[in-house]
């Protein structure tokens, strides 16, 4: 918006004297805008670049924290799963001695002498 109010101007005005070589005072007020111009559209970018970065940074502790806590959730989730294996497996083995020793015939005919 600013390049097009001065394009405008310069237009209508020379910003420099032809005879002397040296700009006018409007070529002055001219070049005095287009540098604050140019320091307000560099701040602008600056801001904004570090601002997307703070974003950024806060989105990645974000998902660092969420894949931990996942993590965790997996961990306890996988040990429930070895320790509810090793049980079944441990009951496995229990009943399989309990029949070795007490064979399934010999207990119905321990329960008949009762």
């Amino acid at each position: 918006m600013v390049s097009g109010l001065l394009g405008i101007v310069a237009l209508v005005y020379n910003y420099k004297d032809k005879e002397a070589g040296r700009l006018t005072g409007v070529g002055r007020i001219v070049l005095g805008v287009l540098c604050f111009s140019l320091f307000l559209s560099v701040s602008i970018k600056v801001v904004e670049q570090q601002s997307e970065s703070s974003k950024a940074r806060i989105a990645s502790e974000k998902s660092l924290i969420v894949s931990r806590n996942i993590e965790r959730l997996l961990s306890v989730v996988h040990s429930k799963t070895i320790e509810l294996e090793l049980y079944l497996s441990l009951q496995v083995v229990v009943f399989s001695i309990v029949t070795l020793l007490y064979p399934i015939d010999n207990c119905h005919k321990h329960q008949e002498y009762s």
